[in-house]
């Protein structure tokens, strides 16, 4: 047998190249002491061995030990354990290569080239909890700057907050996922003195422990012919970096996406990138590959001397082509003072027992007030319910992981075997192997969502249910954005505002316009002749069982009981609350303890600035039996009102058979049969300052006694109602002190719409002193002219003498208007010279601009009166939210779609869509588009679905039909109960001059004249009696309403009515 002596070093090398020579040598060495020593080897049971996993706990792994096994008992088969063998050994993640202490602070940067999919974000949240990452910094998210409040919420995880930057154009944008427990110490900007227009920058500061700590992440976009970027321009630009955060107090971490490769150091481009990192004693951490092409191109950078980068490790856990690079900082964050608040237990109570102690502690006295009343139910409830101080816990598991928390730790156990397996073969195969690991956990995690969302919404028994998911899914807050200064003085400084803000008003209303000015604020009150209202009637329990039923279920903190729960034992508590509504409604007096408002100041508008305490208005919330008392003296006084007659024709608010829809449809109405004459005409909207805040009581009263007829005793509960009134502003559950109202009404009232309406009465009569035209709704006044092209300096004047008159009748009357939001147009046809026509109006020594197009009761108007930019506003936002809807609508059933769509989507296309009644095709044709894709999305039909057939499973009417069906429902209105009077005037029952066959049929309208297709067709008057008369004969006699709405609907599906 041939032997060489190079045998021994082959077997080495094949050993090694197989990686078993650790496995031969520990063999041999086992071998050799048995045979000399005497001392056996064996594999001990295995021990448990420390492994760190999701959400911060320690799992335990189980290792394999050698022992010995001595000679002496050697025979007696026995197996001796020596436990300081055994030794625990702690390890961290498999992702990191070193130690980290568990005080550390992680951060993590990603380039996720789009987190639009579900699964990238729900990769990306997996991986922000099991790796316990206290800030994530995104770069290429592709968010949106508006419209993606969905996915920003579907990507944020349960205790995190994010924080969106993104870019205007499409592609790139960065994002911050910060923990709760550091996010209320990081303020962000994206706003610098210096140019950075080659790189997307966002600063973060972390202050803690008196430290600070800059982090700058920025992220450059490969140059390219399309974007116009250079390198040149960012070795200019990027420097200003450098030196400004070289300039600010706190320690400075650099990081993102470069798209640079630091792993060619010897490249132009890189190596003067680092040599302007050098000038600033700056480094770069990263040694890993950090793309899928083997390039480094994700960079941290950090001052030398800051000493606080602890380890930097690159992970291939999120689907990208860049990775993960997770950093921990020397940083210790302090676990936050535990969070306690008071709760109730409301699902311990026994309602059976809970109605008989109501009934037994209410039954038992003959009279009881509403103080007794209030006293009664809120020791009840602290007797059933009593309040308890509960721990509010910080770690919040989202609801879907306690049906999946065995399938998903087995799945993420196999992910990080697979990733240790490829980590040490470095094979293609373990690769696409440990890839789909990861897919499957993400899908578990997916799946599970969906299915607990789904049955949520399958189990839903109300729309106020269904609202309450959905809202939640799309992101959309109930809460108001409030200032972040002064947290702990916020109610007081709302309050001081609100208050000072009345008054300063009221202190420049109280001052006389001239010293010859006498004018009185009841100059043009009309004194009130017929039967006054001088007492209430009292009202019976099943008057009042109705009007309660019809109350939204809303609570407040100034109910004695939960309103839900008051609902449930209303049978208890109604015969006492009878008592005392109806002893208020006797002896005219408002109970005391309804009084009492709480004040939660309101955002304006979302664009505005929530640090500025101006753009909030102050909501009041009230009691739930207060507004059951003022539902019910509402509904006598509109009685009286509306026997009587006492409201003006042309206000439209807060009456029945009148809206926003039917006052725009007047005014639009009036304007196009001008400029079908070749008239032009201007409009002017006034606006009032904090209208419902400076109403006088004094006059109010005055006004409702001699204008409106209410005497003796509904007189003095009005006055009762007004007086020693008492608001207290809550913000984030801290109350101000309670502040008195001397002057308005509350806002958020049931009472507060109808008495201002009553208050402004005479303006009607004011502006009618004038030959101009008007129409009001609540606070919002219009006022309009027409007239030749040659009598406009004369119309203009006739305005503004009408507007001034009227502001000096609102100062006498303690209103404000508001000269500078006060708006004016001109309209006039198309092909109509207005080049020699004038460009403003003057109030006082206020001259208001004519502006291309205004916004009128939510209905924009444009100088031509096209609607364009109408449609093109409503197509925006209908098509906004079914992009929401869109994202969320795998959880839903068809009947829960539909009712989303209808209540979204739809109603936005119906708003005031009779205006647009004879418009040219094209303008329908878009709105039309939007509702086909409301039908594909709640049917999930694919684009090229055909609409028709969805239209008709849906049972919804195309957009043209739905115009003619609400045009035919006005004129039907009209016709029937003649309100709204000035539309009922437009409206003419066709007699024609000789007996014809058409004689026979009485509900035939006459069509008024109308010279152009453009205006005069459009117009209410042409058009309405054009689609009534095609209504077929049998449905226009049909007096009942809703009958005739059915029945109409009917016919345009079955195409009896010609369109």
């Amino acid at each position: 047998m041939f032997y060489s002596p190079f045998v021994p070093f082959l077997i080495m090398e094949f050993l090694m190249e197989r990686k078993l020579l650790w496995f031969f040598l520990v063999s041999w060495e086992i071998a050799r002491l048995q045979s000399t020593c005497a001392i056996h080897f064996r594999v001990k049971p295995k021990r448990k061995r420390v492994r760190k996993c999701r959400g911060g706990r320690r799992k335990i792994r189980k290792i394999k030990v050698l022992t010995t096994l001595r000679h002496q008992n050697r025979y007696s088969g026995q197996i001796s354990y020596n436990p300081g063998n055994l030794i625990e050994i702690n390890i961290i993640n498999n992702l990191s290569s070193k130690s980290t202490c568990k005080e550390s602070f992680r951060i993590g940067l990603f380039n996720a080239r789009s987190v639009g999919t579900d699964e990238k974000r729900t990769e990306i949240k997996e991986f922000v909890t099991d790796q316990a990452i206290d800030i994530l910094f995104l770069t290429e998210t592709w968010l949106r700057p508006s419209d993606d409040e969905i996915k920003c919420a579907d990507l944020t995880p349960s205790d995190y907050t994010i924080n969106s930057f993104a870019r205007n154009s499409r592609g790139g944008g960065i994002a911050v996922l910060a923990k709760n427990s550091v996010a209320h110490r990081i303020t962000y900007t994206s706003k610098f003195t210096f140019n950075h227009a080659s790189f997307e920058l966002v600063h973060a500061t972390l202050v803690l422990h008196n430290q600070t700590i800059n982090f700058f992440c920025i992220y450059r976009p490969p140059p390219s012919r399309k974007n116009k970027l250079s390198f040149t321009l960012f070795l200019e630009e990027f420097p200003n970096l450098l030196d400004f955060s070289n300039s600010i107090t706190g320690k400075t971490i650099i990081l993102g996406d470069f798209n640079l490769h630091f792993d060619q150091p010897n490249s132009p481009d890189v190596s003067k990138i680092l040599d302007s990192i050098q000038m600033f004693d700056l480094m770069q951490t990263v040694d890993k590959p950090t793309h899928r092409c083997g390039h480094i191109l994700d960079w941290i950078l950090h001052r030398r001397n800051d000493d606080i980068l602890r380890t930097t490790h690159v992970s291939h856990q999120l689907t990208s082509d860049h990775f993960t690079i997770v950093c921990d900082l020397d940083l210790f964050v302090p676990s936050p003072p535990p969070t306690f608040t008071c709760k109730r237990k409301l699902s311990s109570i026994d309602n059976c027992i809970l109605m008989q102690d109501i009934k037994q502690c209410l039954h038992s006295a003959v009279m009881f007030t509403a103080a007794q009343l209030d006293s009664v139910l809120r020791s009840l409830l602290d007797k059933h319910a009593p309040m308890n101080n509960c721990k509010v816990s910080d770690k919040k598991c989202a609801p879907w992981y306690d049906n999946i928390s065995d399938t998903l730790r087995a799945a993420k156990m196999s992910r990080r075997k697979a990733e240790r397996r490829w980590r040490s073969s470095g094979l293609t195969v373990d690769k696409e192997i440990y890839d789909s690991t990861k897919k499957a956990v993400t899908t578990i995690v997916h799946n599970a969502k969906c299915a607990y969302y789904s049955a949520k919404i399958a189990e839903s028994s109300n729309t106020k249910q269904l609202f309450r998911i959905t809202d939640k899914l799309m992101a959309r807050h109930s809460r108001t954005p409030m200032p972040t200064k002064h947290l702990n003085e916020l109610p007081e400084l709302f309050s001081n505002f609100f208050s000072n803000k009345v008054q300063t008003i009221r202190d420049h209303l109280d001052k006389p316009l001239s010293e010859v000015d006498q004018d009185s604020p009841y100059a043009h009150d009309k004194q009130f002749s017929g039967c006054p209202l001088n007492s209430f009637t009292p009202i019976s329990e099943n008057s009042l069982r109705k009007i309660i039923l019809q109350c939204a279920p809303k609570t407040c903190e100034l109910d004695a009981i939960p309103t839900p729960l008051f609902f449930e034992c209303l049978d208890a508590i109604l015969p006492t609350l009878t008592i005392v509504v109806n002893h208020s409604l006797l002896t005219g007096e408002f109970p005391l303890i309804f009084k009492t408002a709480i004040v939660k100041p309101l955002l304006k508008k979302t664009s505005l600035d929530s640090e500025d305490l101006k753009n909030y208005r102050p909501i009041s919330n009230l009691s739930f039996i207060s507004k059951v008392l003022e539902k019910v003296v509402l509904s006598q006084i509109l009685q009286h009102i509306n026997c009587n007659k006492l409201l003006s024709d042309f206000q439209s608010a807060y009456r029945p058979h009148h809206s926003t829809e039917t006052a725009l449809l007047k005014v639009t109405n009036d304007l196009l049969s001008a400029m079908d004459d070749g008239k032009i005409s201007v409009l002017v909207l006034l606006d009032l300052s904090a209208a419902f805040d400076t109403i006088d009581h004094e006059i109010l009263l005055h006004r409702l006694h001699n204008v409106f007829g209410f005497g003796n005793t509904v007189l003095s509960w009005f006055q009762s109602y007004l007086e020693n009134r008492t608001q207290t502003v809550v913000v984030h559950g801290k109350h101000s002190t309670p502040a008195s109202l001397r002057y308005g009404v509350p806002q958020g009232s049931v009472l507060g719409p109808i008495l201002f309406i009553l208050y402004t009465q005479p303006l009607s009569n004011v502006i009618q002193h004038y030959p101009v035209f008007h129409q009001m709704y609540a606070d919002d006044t219009q006022i309009y002219k027409s007239c030749r092209p040659s009598e406009i300096v004369d119309t203009i004047n006739s305005i503004e003498q009408c507007i001034s008159n009227a502001k000096t009748w609102m100062f006498h009357n303690k209103l404000q208007m508001n000269d500078d939001k006060t708006e004016a147009i001109l309209f006039a046809r198309k092909g109509l010279a207005t080049e020699h026509l004038p460009k403003s109006i003057k109030i006082d020594d206020t001259a208001i601009n004519f502006v291309p197009m205004l916004r009128d009761l939510g209905v924009t108007l444009d100088s031509s009166l096209s609607f364009n930019q109408h449609v093109m506003n409503t197509c925006r936002s209908a098509f906004l939210e079914l992009r929401r809807i869109g994202l969320i609508r795998k959880y839903l059933t068809v009947d829960a779609a539909k009712t989303i769509v209808c209540s979204l989507v739809l109603s936005r296309l119906d708003y005031c869509n009779s205006i647009l009644s004879g418009s040219p095709k094209c303008l329908i044709q878009k709105l039309q588009r939007a509702q086909n894709t409301a039908a594909r999305i709640t049917l999930r039909m694919p684009r090229t679905e055909h609409t028709t057939p969805l239209l008709r499973m849906l049972h919804w009417l195309p957009i043209p039909s739905r115009i003619a069906y609400k045009i035919d429902s006005l004129c039907h209105t009209a016709l029937t109960t003649a309100y709204p009077k000035y539309l009922s005037e437009l409206l003419n029952v066709y007699t024609p001059a000789r007996p014809l066959r058409s004689s026979l049929d009485p509900n035939i309208l006459k069509i008024a004249a109308a010279r152009t297709k453009s205006c005069g067709q459009r117009a209410f008057s042409y058009q309405g009696p054009i689609n009534w008369n095609r209504v077929p004969g049998s449905i226009r006699t049909v007096e009942e309403k809703d009958t005739f709405k059915r029945h109409l609907k009917t016919a345009i599906f079955s195409g009896e009515c010609l369109r």
